[in-house]
């Protein structure tokens, strides 16, 4: 049996009062049940920003700094080869000193976030890139 005749002479038997009654109260359930929704939507957006602004962007941040200083280092290196006084390679030797430090340093802040499995095997890798890439120059100036 088809429900919507016998559905549909109850709904004409009512008086139109009730039936506006009917229709609004649909509605606002209905609008209840859409803002709900977007409410819970919401929150999952919630939950990946933060997951992006806590996990993401501080290990970028710390990263960025740390080209920023090996960039830093390979200019005052070329500066060194290029400069005739010992003064100038005295002053560029003592600049790359504390880049390197900023690099140690920010290195160490980026290794103290909790990195998941590749992104601490990529730490790893960089770490000793950046050792020997450290022996070479230190041997370059000296």
């Amino acid at each position: 049996m088809n429900p919507l005749p016998r559905l549909s002479r109850w709904v004409a038997s009512m008086k139109i009062g009730t039936q506006l009654i009917g229709s609004f109260a649909i509605v606002l359930v209905l609008t209840a049940m859409l803002g709900g929704f977007g409410l819970l939507q919401l929150a999952k957006v919630n939950g990946v920003s933060l997951e992006v602004t806590e996990g993401v962007l501080p290990g970028i941040g710390h990263t960025t700094a740390m080209r920023t200083a090996m960039l830093e280092i390979r200019n005052l290196e070329v500066k060194h080869t290029q400069a005739a006084d010992v003064g100038y390679m005295d002053e560029y030797e003592e600049k790359m000193k504390l880049a390197r430090d900023d690099v140690s340093k920010r290195a160490s802040e980026f290794k103290a976030l909790s990195l998941d499995a590749d992104t601490q095997q990529l730490f790893l890798t960089y770490d000793k890139a950046w050792t020997e890439y450290l022996s070479v120059n230190q041997n370059y100036l000296t």
